[in-house]
């Protein structure tokens, strides 16, 4: 994969500044109790965010000390949860869990999902999607089955972004022990995913330089002997993106793009799986 040109890493390092910034504001403690999850959620997304411009930028020592930080925000996260109804927290914390490697946060997490059911929550998607992943996380193939209907019809919703089309595919071909079929089904979710980065009219961020729910699928695909990562083809990628904070920034024509090569299913996830 090519390197960062001169311009891209002071736009990534910009950024970083930026988040630097964010985290330093997001001061869950001082919060009122109605915002503390959401702080503490906003804290968890920040360092996570972090970790992949660390990486992005070859400081993958202090990435690690970013993701270090994600696990315990989100589990605090969860703790001030008010809202009884609102499953979202507990939903980010098993996501979170399997991005940095957390195998018994994300098995903890998983039972309480399980236990929870589909409900009305959603954090960027309907509950069912995440549901599904921790089904599938369980290898309770008849409860993932169950939920395929109604995965199908989120998938071929216009307006439901978060997976794409070829999620249910490659979840059935986990399910079925079928590397062609989710191989193929994780494929269309990547051009699907680069097709959105590529019309974007605003700046990617951390969520576009990674394709979380391939990434999803590929970690749970391991516990089934599945290497997905070594049988996908077109995970890297050059991304252009606008820069960040145009108005705070005019020594910078407007129109400024900047490559950013990327792995969209990074080794430095999906490594702590093997």
């Amino acid at each position: 994969m090519k390197g960062l040109s001169h311009e891209t890493q002071l736009e990534l390092e910009y950024r970083l500044g930026s988040n630097e910034g964010m985290i330093n504001i997001l001061v869950p403690e001082d919060a009122i109790a109605e915002r503390k999850a959401w702080s503490y959620g906003a804290l968890a997304g920040s360092y996570f965010g972090r970790g992949v411009l660390l990486q992005l930028l070859g400081q993958n020592a202090k990435a690690e000390e970013a993701f270090s930080q994600v696990i315990a925000n989100s589990k605090n996260s969860v703790g001030a949860n008010l809202f009884e109804q609102d499953h979202s927290h507990q939903y980010a914390l098993f996501i979170f869990a399997l991005l940095v490697g957390d195998y018994e946060q994300a098995n903890e997490s998983a039972y309480v999902i399980s236990k929870l059911g589909v409900t009305s929550s959603r954090l960027q998607a309907p509950s069912e999607v995440y549901v599904a992943f921790v089904e599938l996380w369980l290898k309770n193939a008849d409860s993932v089955k169950a939920l395929i209907p109604s995965l199908e019809k989120i998938e071929n919703k216009k307006n439901e972004k978060y997976i794409k089309s070829g999620f249910v595919n490659a979840l059935k071909g986990v399910l079925d022990g079928n590397l062609s079929l989710v191989v193929d089904g994780i494929q269309n979710m990547l051009a699907a995913h680069k097709h959105e980065a590529k019309y974007l009219k605003e700046a990617l961020d951390h969520n576009h330089f990674i394709c979380i729910p391939a990434l999803l699928l590929s970690i749970v695909a391991i516990r089934y002997g599945m290497d997905i990562k070594k049988a996908v083809e077109g995970s890297e990628v050059v991304l252009k993106t606008k820069m960040e904070s145009p108005l705070d920034r005019p020594e910078i024509p407007e129109k400024t793009k900047f490559e950013v090569p990327v792995d969209l299913i990074p080794d430095y996830i999906i490594e702590k799986w093997y």
